[in-house]
Order: C-alpha cells, then structure tokens, then sequence
C-alpha cells in the first residue's frame, strides 16, 4: 500500500478478512492469529503496519463461527476485545455469520439458509 502510492492517496487502512486466525483457539480460550501467515505473530505485524503510517482492521463474526468456519466471538466478545486491544487493532469488521439464530449464514447473499 505504501510503495503503491496508495497511502499517499488516502488509503489509511489495512483491513484483513476471514480466515487470519488459526482454525481453534489457545487452551486459555484466546484467539490465535495463523503462525503460517502472521508467523512473527500479530503484536509484531501490527507494529510493522504502524511502522508504515497505516491502521490495522481485522475480521470477526458474532456467531461462533466466521464464513469460512474460523472462530467467532460469541461467547468471547469480552476476551477478543482485549486481545483486538493488545495487538493495537484500530477496526474491527463483526459480522453476523454463523449467528446464534440460524447457526448459519449465507456469507454471500446475507440470507439466512440451513448448511449442511
């Protein structure tokens, strides 16, 4: 985004959508950014995003589960928050995938459909 110019066209925000955590939580119930794609972890990349005048946003659901069956916050909304806290993230994108209601959401149309 920086050599791209598009910083220098506004651009503030670095924003990374479904599947950035690991498919389970730690055993303390945390959520885990991938060791694959954030292999220094996420206070390290989020520094190197500030380093570079941006902002970082991240993606969650408020189901227990994202679109693409990561972890989502229900029933960790206080834990996420402090952690989002921790690692400096400046937004956060909730959705309402995998919410209580339906357990399912059709992550394309925002209709509410039984998966199997």
């Amino acid at each position: 985004m920086v050599t791209s110019g598009m910083a220098d066209a506004g651009y503030k925000y670095f924003n990374i959508d479904d599947t950035w955590p690991e498919k389970h939580r730690d055993a303390e119930g945390n959520i885990v950014a991938s060791k694959t794609k954030f292999p220094s972890g996420m206070p390290a990349f989020s520094q190197w995003i500030r380093s570079h005048g941006l902002k970082l946003g991240l993606y969650t659901a408020h189901g227990k589960q994202t679109c693409q069956r990561y972890p989502g916050s229900l029933g960790y909304e206080t834990q996420d928050a402090e952690m989002y806290s921790r690692w400096q993230v400046d937004f956060l994108k909730n959705v309402s995938a995998a919410s209580p209601a339906d357990n399912r959401l059709d992550c394309c149309g925002w209709k509410p459909k039984v998966c199997a």
